[in-house]
């Protein structure tokens, strides 16, 4: 309430008179101070309390006197309500899709709304594990590793494949709920082959003069019918020294342990580990690295030679030793000079083929 007062004034008169006015309060309606933001969650997430502090103001009542609601759109989804200060969403068990949320708060008789939509996705997992040699449990890279399966969402066949990296290990993300195998595939290509000395030792097996422990046995039978015999001895004798392209005439290099592994996730999976056998190497002295091969040079020579002259180059063991297996490489000039052959004659080596 205001008084005013008016005065007049002429040829020396004044006159005043005063009016009263008065402003009656009216109730502004509240209004969003702080719009709720969408929700993305998953068909697993537990269910979500949101606080409703400061997303409602009124510069005439108390914040605190506010009646609040909430409704979804879609209750199949998701089931909104309101208690004071706090908003609950519950999630329908094994639902997926889109709802929007309208939240209503109530001062006195005027109110304001605030909508959000929230997006509930399906259930992803992921698989992880790694790839270690039998023998020295060496990473193994570069193994396609292949998930299969069906996914319980849509019914569809699911394969998709992750290789192994520097480190041995291989992870699949973003798996949808479903029935799976997990397989390294066992014609992966690998940097480095079988020796000799495998071969010897398989040969030697084969007639019961050298043991093998199990998993020696199953790199050792590189033709896979079971048995070790002087067959696979045959194979890896012949792969070794680039004769044939494969150890076996599937296409094989490698045995895992397991062979496959079986997973219904319902959560992550971690430590799905395989064990790999590169098959023929039962002297387990894989390294992953195709110069693995090991020199030995004492001293070195030049000779010189003329267009026609035959080179010979004798390869002397100097102390008695059991000779299990010799690879010998020579790395020469094609343009100048031609691999003619071994000769074994007058050898101890004679008449071993």
């Amino acid at each position: 309430t205001a008084e005013i007062v008016i005065q007049g004034a002429a040829n020396g008169q004044t006159a005043a008179d005063s009016l009263t006015v008065t402003v009656n309060p009216v109730d502004d309606p509240p209004f969003v101070a702080a719009p709720l933001p969408d929700i993305t969650a998953n068909e697993a997430d537990p269910d979500m309390t949101v606080s409703l502090d400061g997303v409602f103001g009124d510069i005439d009542n108390d914040v605190s006197d506010m009646i609040i609601t909430a409704k979804s759109s879609d209750t199949s989804l998701v089931i909104a309500a309101a208690d004071g200060s706090e908003l609950y969403l519950f999630f329908r068990p094994d639902k997926i899709g889109k709802a929007a949320v309208t939240v209503v708060a109530w001062s006195g008789d005027k109110s304001v709304t605030d909508e959000f939509e929230i997006t509930v996705g399906r259930r992803m997992f992921a698989f992880s594990g790694r790839i270690l040699y039998y023998k020295n449990s060496i990473p193994i890279s570069g193994i396609p590793v292949i998930l299969e399966g069906t996914d319980s969402y849509t019914g569809q066949p699911v394969t998709e494949t992750a290789y192994t990296d520097e480190d041995g290990e291989y992870v699949f993300s973003g798996v949808l709920p479903g029935d799976y195998t997990l397989a390294p595939s066992e014609t992966a290509p690998v940097p480095v082959r079988p020796t000799a000395t495998d071969a010897s030792q398989i040969g030697r097996y084969a007639i019961g003069a050298y043991a093998f422990d199990e998993q020696q046995k199953t790199a050792a039978d590189v033709t896979e019918n079971g048995t070790v015999s002087g067959t696979d001895a045959s194979f890896v004798a012949r792969y070794a020294t680039g004769a044939i392209p494969s150890v076996n005439d599937q296409g094989k290099i490698w045995k895992f342990e397991p062979a496959l592994l079986e997973l219904s996730p319902e959560a992550d999976i971690e430590n799905q580990d395989f064990t790999a056998l590169m098959l023929g190497d039962v002297s387990g002295n894989y390294s992953g690295d195709s110069t693995r091969s090991f020199v030995y040079r004492e001293d070195a020579a030049e000779i010189t030679a003329y267009s026609g002259d035959i080179l010979s180059v004798p390869v002397v063991l100097n102390d008695e030793m059991l000779v299990e297996g010799i690879d010998l490489t020579a790395v020469f000039d094609g343009t100048v000079l031609e691999a003619r052959g071994i000769s074994l004659t007058g050898t101890v080596l004679a008449g071993s083929g």
